[in-house]
């Protein structure tokens, strides 16, 4: 899908109304973002917020720092020529004057809106800013029709239903409005407020998963248990749609019931999918002097899943090893953060598991049905070469089982506990 198309985008030719595109980064429109050049308020706050979005390498961080030193419009002139669009002014009916609309039956002081645009693999996602202040509005995600609406359906109710439940020092976005462009899913969430990145791994996200699954969890023994007829769903789905694969699946899937069985287990709301980055630091609460935090991306969450699986996502963000082969990086990852002596493993593990009652085995386990999981995700969405490695990963560990499980979290308590 071509962003053009949606936006009613063209080449600029500054025709009044219109609002101003510099491609900075990625194919654009196939991939990449697209800053407003607008007045010098609105280049600072696209700025600030690509650099949460994209500022988590040195070179990235330096490159957007530049741009934030030298926010002139003719600089931007000078650094990327015959890079620029706009989108049609709201002389017409198009998205621009769609959104513009909708904002300010939000808020009548949002009528004059500009936004950034970063191309994702399933969405568009927005930063929405006041065309006069640069003020952030929000964040608009843009999901194309079919089963990309899905998610963005599921992460609307989702962040609805979390809205009732106090998760102590964590906050959720709020879904300002949604609606239908086009056959597009529009999703418009709050955002956080003076938002920065976690460099890592950090105490708050463990903290926030004991929050998510006390609050929203309880135990159950694994046969009765929704989570059991779930992932029998997503077996099936996998069998139909990698019939290659359908019997290495069902092997995972038997002996990891089979290790469960009887197994009394807490399931809770789980993300699925919890990189550290998804939660960012907020402002700065006056009443306390401490960080508030705000928990981003609800697309995969389902209700009823194990709170491991979150750990384990979250686990597998801070991996270590970024080059080589895509499917040798992620064997070496899960070996070095599962099956090795791994300090920052057994630190936020250990803890988690106590406080979830769950024994060494029985995560080991619920491992495999993670992978099998993180499989469905994949394939549900059409990312293969992701789809590949966790396939070419079960399918060197089937037959080893034992083997594995003597590796299983070899440091700390979580390797001793039975």
């Amino acid at each position: 899908m071509d962003p053009r198309s949606l936006f009613d985008m063209r080449n600029h030719g500054g025709e009044e109304g219109d609002l101003p595109f510099a491609v900075v980064s990625g194919n654009f429109p196939e991939n990449g973002v697209a800053l407003p050049i607008g007045n010098r308020k609105v280049r600072a706050s696209a700025l600030r917020e690509f650099y949460v979005y994209k500022g988590k390498t040195p070179s990235h961080k330096v490159k957007i720092k530049f741009l934030q030193f030298f926010n002139f419009a003719f600089i931007w002139n000078l650094i990327f020529p015959n890079k620029f669009f706009a989108a049609v002014g709201p002389q017409k009916e198009n998205f621009l004057s769609f959104l513009s609309g909708r904002m300010s039956n939000v808020n009548s002081e949002w009528s004059h809106i500009a936004f950034s645009i970063y191309v994702g693999s399933r969405k568009f996602l927005l930063p929405l800013f006041e065309g006069n202040t640069g003020a952030l509005l929000g964040y608009a995600k843009i999901y194309l029709p079919g089963v990309e609406r899905e998610y963005g359906e599921n992460e609307s109710a989702t962040l609805k239903a979390l809205e009732k439940i106090d998760l102590g020092g964590v906050s959720v976005p709020k879904v300002l409005f949604e609606g239908d462009y086009r056959g597009f899913f529009i999703l418009v969430l709050s955002p956080a407020a003076q938002a920065e990145n976690f460099e890592g791994i950090a105490p708050a996200h463990a903290g926030f998963l004991k929050e998510l699954s006390e609050k929203t969890g309880e135990d159950t023994p694994f046969e009765s248990s929704s989570f059991a007829e779930a992932i029998l769903r997503e077996v099936a789905f996998l069998k139909e749609k990698m019939p290659a694969q359908a019997e290495l699946v069902e092997y995972f899937h038997a002996r990891a019931k089979e290790g469960l069985r009887g197994k009394l287990l807490r399931f809770s709301l789980v993300k699925r999918e919890f990189p550290y980055f998804e939660m960012l630091k907020s402002q700065m609460s006056h009443a306390n002097g401490q960080w508030s935090h705000m928990v981003l991306d609800w697309e995969q969450a389902r209700s009823g899943f194990p709170p491991a699986f979150d750990l384990f996502s979250l686990l597998m963000s801070g991996a270590r090893y970024k080059r080589g082969g895509y499917a040798e990086a992620y064997r070496k990852n899960l070996m070095d953060i599962f099956f090795t002596a791994n300090e920052k493993t057994s630190r936020f593990a250990d803890p988690l598991f106590a406080f979830w009652k769950l024994t060494r085995e029985s995560s080991y386990w619920l491992f495999w049905l993670f992978l099998i999981d993180q499989l469905y995700i994949h394939v549900h969405v059409g990312h293969d070469s992701s789809a590949e490695r966790v396939v070419k990963f079960l399918a060197e560990a089937r037959g080893k089982e034992a083997a594995m499980l003597e590796r299983w979290l070899a440091a700390g308590g979580a390797s001793r506990r039975k």
